[in-house]
């Protein structure tokens, strides 16, 4: 029995399945995305890359950054932080009612944190939602906020790449990469993740110095140099204000100076747009002032 005519219709059927599942599909989903309105800003998230940014884009893509860095923060959960907002008018009884709140609160710390308006109370730092409900009644029963004192609860994501490696403040979602054609979310992580890279480091000349040589800025780093997008050249009638101010063994020879290429400038520019702070209704967080 000839079984090519079976073999080849169980492969179309796989690839069919596979290309509705990993193309159709995400496309029917996300193709009404649209960016979504601040009511605090007023402004619109997420916004286009425009000029350098848009061009460093496509530094990042030749230079096949992706392939070492991911552009995606992994959420495992999430907690709450209860916050003083106002102590209101009556401080012995708010006093009393964050004891109740807290039998291993003594009474100098009750006092101290009825002065300490805005500020999280320390042993309510991870709430589950629970306790979060919880705490609320409590608060509620104790008619404290009769005297216009409040409590808020402050929305905290939780997981490594949150907490530990301090990579970004909530998820990464669909609306993060509205604009990016194409999207490079990468694969690995033998470098940090860099969705919110422009938060972290925004400072171009850090930047620019760690393209040129990355272990003068991150101590034991395995990135490479990018010197090829640096411009070694004599020095005019006048030093070049975008020279990198290099010591010790990077520093040129006398009359010469490290200049970055429009390619370096574009690409730092690019890190710069990388910024994942927003709070969204699929990606709540609260954003500490």
């Amino acid at each position: 029995m000839n079984n090519g005519p079976f073999l080849f219709l169980g492969s179309f059927v796989a690839l069919l399945l596979s290309w509705l599942g990993l193309v159709v599909v995400p496309q029917v989903q996300l193709r009404d995305l649209q960016p979504v309105k601040n009511d605090t800003t007023g402004k619109y998230y997420p916004l286009q890359r425009l000029g350098l940014a848009r061009q460093g884009a496509e530094v990042y893509r030749a230079n096949a950054c992706y392939t070492c860095h991911s552009q995606q923060v992994r959420q495992e959960g999430y907690r709450f932080r209860a916050v003083l907002e106002k102590v209101g008018t009556n401080e012995t009884e708010l006093a009393t009612a964050l004891m109740k709140l807290n039998p291993r609160w003594q009474q100098s710390d009750a006092e101290l944190f009825a002065q300490a308006e805005g500020e999280a109370l320390t042993d309510m730092e991870h709430l589950t939602l629970q306790q979060k409900a919880s705490l609320e009644a409590r608060f509620d029963s104790t008619k404290v906020s009769e005297y216009g004192a409040k409590l808020r609860f402050d929305f905290i994501p939780t997981g490594a790449d949150i907490e530990v490696r301090k990579w970004g403040v909530r998820a990464s979602v669909a609306a993060d990469y509205l604009y990016d054609d194409p999207l490079m979310l990468g694969s690995q992580r033998i470098g940090p993740d860099l969705s919110n890279v422009g938060n972290r480091w925004p400072e171009a000349g850090w930047q620019l110095h760690h393209l040129y040589h990355p272990r003068t800025k991150v101590e034991g780093s395995t990135m490479p140099d990018y010197r090829f997008l640096f411009e070694k050249r004599r020095i005019g009638a006048a030093p070049s204000p975008a020279a990198l101010q290099l010591t010790g063994d990077l520093a040129p020879a006398d009359g010469w100076e490290i200049v970055p290429t429009a390619d370096a400038l574009a690409l730092v520019a690019y890190l710069q747009s990388l910024k994942v702070t927003e709070a969204l209704f699929e990606a709540p967080t609260t954003v500490a002032p």
